[in-house]
């Protein structure tokens, strides 16, 4: 029984012997800290809204027949940046062209 138990501390201590790793001291260093400015740039995709951007309302309804500006454009207060038209405006007008066909015919 001794020569088994002796067997198996030889054994137990072969393989302890294998986890153990060797420590190393470590050399120490001298190391400067300075004050740096580091350069924080990232690529990132955005959509940049001005803070003073007002909405453009035509006076008539109808529809967008020109616009005069694009998208970036530097606009100023009572620039025309579009022409609408309605159809419903020209046959207004040509009725009132013809009431007043009529009257002048009436006054002559």
């Amino acid at each position: 029984m001794k020569s088994q138990t002796s067997w198996l501390s030889g054994l137990l201590m072969m393989s302890l012997v294998g986890l153990v790793v060797p420590v190393t001291a470590a050399r120490a260093e001298s190391l400067t800290v300075a004050a740096q400015t580091v350069a924080d740039e990232k690529a990132v995709f955005a959509t940049v809204e001005s803070v003073s951007v007002v909405p453009a309302r035509g006076r008539i309804g109808g529809t967008v027949v020109q616009l005069d500006v694009r998208e970036g454009d530097h606009v100023t207060r009572g620039q025309a940046i579009a022409t609408i038209g309605d159809e419903k405006l020209v046959l207004q007008l040509r009725s009132l062209d013809a009431q007043i066909q009529a009257l002048q015919a009436q006054a002559d």
